[in-house]
């Protein structure tokens, strides 16, 4: 989760969460200088590693695959409840992105 520093106010502000989420790809957590517009417009950016990404190992990435691919929309799904538990996110703030894959993990979990 990045988001500016001197942002006063985290809570609230609205959460772009994203995911990949297949083939065993791994979205960089690095500097990408693409996401300043977003921080300064108060965006806040999180990454949902969720299974059948490559972030946390081979096991990670099989557990989300095949006959287990609903645990990749359940991975969504819990990363986005999570921001609203701990009062980060707000309901009707919360912005969803997935690129390739990470569409179909987007999709699912909406209509969910």
């Amino acid at each position: 989760m990045v988001y500016r520093k001197d942002q006063k106010h985290v809570a609230g502000n609205p959460v772009l969460l994203t995911a990949y989420g297949a083939y065993e790809e791994v979205i960089e957590t690095d500097f990408d200088i693409d996401r300043i517009s977003l921080h300064d417009r108060g965006i806040i950016y999180a990454i949902a590693h969720v299974r059948a990404g490559g972030d946390l190992g081979r096991k990670w990435y099989d557990s989300g695959k095949q006959l287990n691919e609903k645990q990749t929309f359940s991975d969504f799904i819990a990363c986005a409840e999570h921001l609203l538990s701990q009062n980060i996110a707000r309901t009707g703030r919360q912005l969803t992105r997935g690129d390739s894959s990470g569409g179909l993990v987007v999709g699912v979990a909406v209509n969910e």
